[in-house]
């Protein structure tokens, strides 16, 4: 009898463990989508991470050209 209510008490514990961490994830999710201060920091970030790609390719074209200049002193 004991094994017998041991192992309800198991199923039960992990029934309800699952039905929880199931719950926990669906309300992380919802507040991730609905929440209008994340959706602005997440604008914001997407806003910054844009910015940063174009300040970045200012010195692509100088690199190259640098690149060149040296690849050509050393060639010669």
């Amino acid at each position: 009898m004991r094994i017998l209510k041991k192992f309800y008490f198991l199923i039960f514990f992990i029934s309800t463990s699952a039905y929880a961490v199931e719950n926990i994830n669906k309300s992380l999710i919802a507040a991730y989508l609905n929440n209008p201060k994340l959706n602005a920091e997440r604008e914001r970030t997407k806003a910054v991470d844009e910015n940063l790609v174009q300040a970045f390719s200012a010195f692509k074209p100088t690199l190259l050209s640098l690149l060149i200049k040296v690849i050509q002193i050393v060639l010669k």
